[in-house]
């Protein structure tokens, strides 16, 4: 999803595949004209697997707490600041874990 708001943009991938491959072996979140960023990422019981308050974050989506993480769906929490005008704006979504 591209996401356009008040003179910046945040790029959301809905699926990765984290298999080595060198091609989407991570997830990242490409920002434009922002100044701060958080990111959320839930399994589907509810449970945090990732979370990460940098720019430049990526979940490999291989392990969270020592446990290996499943092929599924995930729910993710954005939260940008526009480095233009202070706002902040929360993401919502759904997001696609494919490891082969």
């Amino acid at each position: 999803a591209i996401l356009v708001t008040e003179g910046y943009s945040v790029v959301v991938p809905n699926i990765f595949t984290p298999n080595g491959d060198n091609i989407n072996d991570f997830f990242t979140v490409k920002t434009e004209g922002v100044s701060a960023l958080s990111i959320d990422i839930f399994d589907r019981w509810g449970l945090k697997v990732f979370s990460s308050s940098s720019i430049t974050a990526a979940w490999d989506g291989k392990t969270s707490g020592g446990k290996e993480m499943n092929d599924g769906t995930y729910f993710y929490l954005i939260n940008a600041t526009s480095s233009k005008t202070g706002a902040s704006q929360e993401y919502k979504g759904y997001l696609t874990l494919i490891k082969n």
